[in-house]
């Protein structure tokens, strides 16, 4: 009903009080009305008494009766009383106040019945004749053992209705006064008792909000004071718990973040309950689309979830190796840890994904390159041996065969050196430790030098090499002599690969934020399949053809190398048997 205690002390308190009160005021209105209308009765019956010895004996003798009425009136005057004598057979005989010849036969008035029955009578009624609510009392008058009338005094109850009336008055006064003063005092003491109260709740709802800095500062000695006191001492532990718990939480959410391994938190049925940013891109699913669901739904690997049931059932950690297929081809070690709560029991398991692509490529690429690396050295070595050997046994003194002999054992040992020499260079690009000069070279002019150098070899070839350079010189920050090594390998591999009356065409272009340059041939071309490994090492389109001509198949992987160590991109474009166009790009300020 009283949804404040504000509300109970300053309405419901002084209610009660009210209500108190006046049922209280109410009984003893009724008990002191109910006393004096008993006295009242006792009163007027004892002076029906009297006046029965008075006017009895006139009912005696039928000449007595003549005499009642003036006796009546008379007695009735004096007393300041109505009086009224009654036959036996119900007639007025006498009355104080009104003519007898006009009242009515009274033997049906509940006193006087009572009266004639032999008893005493009493009523209270409203009286037509005298308009006005009367307290009637009869007895009988008897002759003989017989009745031979009824006297009855009657009396207006307006003085018992004018004392219930100043009763109420009383009461009601009484009842105003005291809501008046309880109201003040609910007032004053309901202001003690819920201020502080209110400032509790005004604290603990901002404790609620997340503000942690509030106290209520409320210093009573009373029980509301302590009361106080111990809330701001919670209030204070809270926020320092809380201080705690969000700064670990801060650092956990910032650790799973900045992994770059997958994270899954299970937990002990083995539905998911929290993913980091790198596995939710790794298995493309948000974390809230994947709470709640299986490893199974999500990973889509009978064998991860297969363990993690096992996990769960034996309590004990595993690992396993995945290979994803979708989106992209990923190679993923995956560490699944218990995580048991405070009583031993199985709260949770942690899923760590690591993602080991590179480290399976590389490895890959480790093995192709040893394997690489000694097919390319055993060639030109075994030539040399194979030669050497025939020299030996007499063909230096062949004087025919021996400078063809020697001619091949000195070609070979060139393209051997040729090969580690790229070789050096690759490891020389691809080391932390090597440091690549910073000046400003003009393309242009690298250009140029370069297509000096091998005007005499592309004559020789049959091959046209042309030049097309941009009006103004374009300059950017490089190492000279390693982007004079991307032109060079880049013009060699043209002259190679093209025939005999084709073309050979440089083009430098200035693009405004960077500069490009490409070397377009009319040579044999690549096939398409084949466009995305030509910068691989030790890749050939043609190897015989490749090993006839000297090539190591690293000078494409060189170019490419140099060309990104310098923040530019490489990139062919080749139709079989039409030609292909190499081409790299460089930023003009880096």
């Amino acid at each position: 009903m009283f949804k404040s205690i504000r509300q109970q002390l300053t309405i419901g308190y002084p209610l009660l009080i009210l209500i108190s009160m006046f049922l209280l005021g109410s009984y003893l209105i009724w008990f002191i009305n109910g006393y004096y209308l008993d006295n009242l009765q006792e009163r007027l019956f004892s002076e029906t008494r009297i006046a029965r010895e008075l006017v009895g004996p006139l009912l005696e003798t039928p000449a007595g009766t003549e005499r009642i009425d003036p006796l009546t009136k008379k007695l009735g005057q004096e007393l300041n009383i109505r009086l009224t004598v009654i036959g036996s057979d119900g007639v007025v005989l006498g009355d104080s106040r009104e003519d007898i010849g006009r009242m009515d036969n009274h033997r049906e008035r509940p006193e006087v019945k009572a009266a004639l029955s032999g008893g005493s009578g009493k009523a209270m009624r409203h009286s037509a004749t005298l308009k006005a609510d009367m307290l009637y009392v009869a007895l009988p008058v008897a002759r003989n053992g017989q009745t031979v009338g009824v006297i009855r005094l009657a009396l207006p109850l307006s003085d018992i209705q004018k004392a219930e009336r100043h009763l109420q008055a009383i009461l009601i006064t009484a009842l105003a006064i005291a809501a008046l003063v309880t109201t003040l005092l609910s007032l004053k003491v309901a202001g003690g008792l819920t201020k502080p109260i209110r400032k509790i709740s005004e604290v603990a709802s901002r404790l609620a909000a997340g503000e942690f800095q509030h106290r209520s500062h409320i210093y009573s000695a009373n029980e509301i004071g302590r009361m106080a006191h111990t809330f701001d001492y919670m209030a204070a532990t809270l926020e320092e718990n809380i201080r705690q718990i969000r700064e670990g939480k801060e650092r956990l959410e910032t650790i799973l973040a900045n992994m770059n391994s997958g994270v899954i938190l299970f937990d002990r049925e083995g539905r998911i309950s929290l993913m980091n940013p790198a596995a939710e891109k790794l298995f493309e699913w948000s974390g809230k689309e994947a709470a709640g669901k299986t490893g199974l739904e999500v990973v889509r690997y009978h064998q991860f979830a297969d363990t993690v049931q096992k996990v769960i059932e034996t309590g004990e950690g595993a690992a396993l190796e995945l290979t994803l297929i979708f989106p992209r081809e990923t190679v993923l070690q995956v560490n699944l840890v218990p995580i048991r709560s405070e009583g031993s029991e199985l709260a949770g398991i942690l899923a760590v994904f690591h993602d080991i692509t590179n480290l399976r490529q590389l490895e890959q690429m480790r093995s192709e390159f040893v394997a690489n690396v000694s097919h390319e050295l055993r060639t030109p070595l075994t030539v040399i041996k194979g030669f050497s050997e025939t020299l030996l046994d007499g063909a230096m003194n062949d004087a025919e065969n021996c400078p063809r002999f020697v001619e091949n054992i000195d070609r070979e040992a060139e393209r051997l050196s040729r090969l580690i020499d790229d070789l050096l260079s690759l490891a020389r690009i691809e080391s932390p430790r090597v440091k690549m000069k910073r000046c400003r070279v003009n393309l242009g002019t690298m250009l140029e030098e370069a297509v000096s150098r091998f005007e005499t070899r592309a004559l020789n070839a049959g091959v046209r090499l042309e030049m097309e350079l941009t009006e103004n010189p374009v300059e950017l920050p490089g190492d000279p002599d390693w982007l004079g090594q991307v032109v060079t390998n880049l013009i060699d591999n043209a002259i190679k690969y093209t025939p005999s009356g084709g073309s050979i065409n440089l083009i430098l272009a200035d693009r405004g934020n960077d500069v490009q340059v490409k070397v377009i041939d009319t040579g044999i071309g690549i096939p398409a399949e084949d466009l995305p490994r030509v910068f691989e090492r030790f890749f050939r389109v043609d190897r015989a053809r490749s090993r006839r001509m000297g090539g190591t198949g690293l000078g494409l992987a060189i170019v490419k190398h140099v060309v990104e160590a310098h923040g530019g991109t490489v990139g062919v474009e080749s139709q079989l048997g039409k030609g292909s166009t190499f081409f790299f790009t460089l930023p003009k300020n880096r």
